[in-house]
């Protein structure tokens, strides 16, 4: 969560950052404040001597700047563990229907490929 202009807001990315030779658990969130438009970035590294939580605020013209400094520190984005929509991904489970058309009376059994989340595929459609 972003704070600007006395509200918080959520991020629209996050880059995620190698550790550096002081600190760890390095973050940087850019948002768009909702009240004045401005582009925030908010840079989130802990200091490995003493814990030391360090945050520290961007505004505006900064932003290209700090894009340009950290673009090859970048671990990996929030973007990135997006679920693609679609195809079923990672773990999948079998889900068979069987199907009754009204007007024939014929039976056909559906084999579907199905994921956590939400995806479905038809493997195989078989008449009974």
């Amino acid at each position: 969560m972003l704070v600007h202009c006395n509200s918080k807001f959520q991020s629209y990315v996050t880059w995620f950052l190698f550790p550096s030779g002081s600190f760890y658990n390095r973050s940087i969130e850019f948002g768009i404040c909702p009240h004045c438009e401005k582009e925030i970035a908010c840079i989130v590294e802990y200091r490995k001597a003493d814990d030391y939580k360090s945050v520290k605020y961007v505004k505006q013209g900064g932003v290209g700047r700090l894009r340009e400094q950290y673009r090859h520190e970048i671990e990996y984005k929030s973007t990135d563990l997006l679920n693609p929509k679609g195809v079923p991904y990672g773990w999948r489970y079998g889900l068979n229907k069987e199907k009754v058309n009204k007007n024939t009376g014929e039976v056909t059994l559906e084999q579907i490929a199905c994921d956590f989340y939400g995806n479905k595929e038809t493997v195989n459609v078989k008449q009974a």
